[in-house]
């Protein structure tokens, strides 16, 4: 007499890896440091001619502050790409960072340079690209805190 056996479960495989969004995420955690590097020097090129040495200290203080944020998106790229469970947490941490960077630097060069440059972040050329930043951010942290790709991946 042959046996009948009971019909197999198939499980679903499980979400995980660096795939579907997480590809494009990916992408911005190389591009993101290399854009805000970019931007850097851009913006350093643009001043007028003197501008470190009237300021030294404002130019100093604005540097050291984007070079440490690039440090911070370092450090969140190393731990996305060692799937290491700090980075969700990180990744939030960073765009806050992202969304307050803008008002630091603002307040550093306008502190030690006595040029109100606090009033160049009440400019539509400011407030449409911030306010963009504010809503794609958001998205990918709902993303990361919700998806369930990304808690079957960073678990190490």
């Amino acid at each position: 007499m042959s046996q009948i056996s009971e019909p197999q479960a198939v499980s679903e495989p499980r979400l995980k890896g660096i795939g579907g969004w997480l590809i494009l995420m990916s992408i911005g955690q190389v591009l993101g440091p290399l854009q805000i590097l970019r931007g850097m020097i851009e913006e350093y090129s643009s001043l007028p001619e003197g501008t470190a040495a009237a300021y030294p200290m404002a130019m100093l203080g604005d540097a050291a502050i984007r070079l440490a944020f690039i440090g911070f998106l370092v450090y969140t790229a190393f731990l996305f790409f060692n799937k290491r469970t700090e980075f969700p947490g990180m990744f939030v941490k960073t765009y806050v960072a992202s969304l307050l960077l803008p008002f630091v630097i603002g307040a550093w060069v306008t502190i030690t340079s006595g040029i109100n440059t606090m009033a160049n972040l009440a400019t539509a050329d400011f407030l449409w690209p911030y306010l963009a930043t504010v809503a794609i951010g958001g998205i990918w942290v709902a993303y990361v805190l919700n998806s369930e790709r990304v808690r079957n991946t960073f678990v190490e």
